[in-house]
């Protein structure tokens, strides 16, 4: 949860049920702006948009830097198969 949840900013991390009801009673000393902003900042479509392409973009640097013996580093596209009954229309 530290992932989405920054402690006192977000919300609360809490150990246990016990711990959850006594957050709830501190939720209206976050920020709401804050809150708001820390959103903003970390999961905005644009934001996990970048994120994305920079890990799919470091992936791809790795493979091109260490190909696997014997492996392409683009394989090539394989054609669509039809289903059986699209086929047998064809004949």
């Amino acid at each position: 949860m530290r992932i989405v949840i920054e402690d006192g900013v977000s919300g609360y991390i809490v150990d246990g049920l016990d711990d959850a009801v006594r957050a709830v009673g501190r939720l209206p000393a976050l920020a709401r702006a804050r809150c708001r902003a820390e959103f903003e900042r970390r999961f905005t479509a644009a934001r996990m948009t970048d994120d994305y392409l920079r890990a799919y973009a470091a992936l791809l640097e790795r493979r091109a830097a260490a190909p696997r013996a014997g492996v392409p580093a683009c394989a090539p596209a394989r054609p669509a198969q039809r289903n059986s009954q699209a086929a047998a229309r064809s004949r």
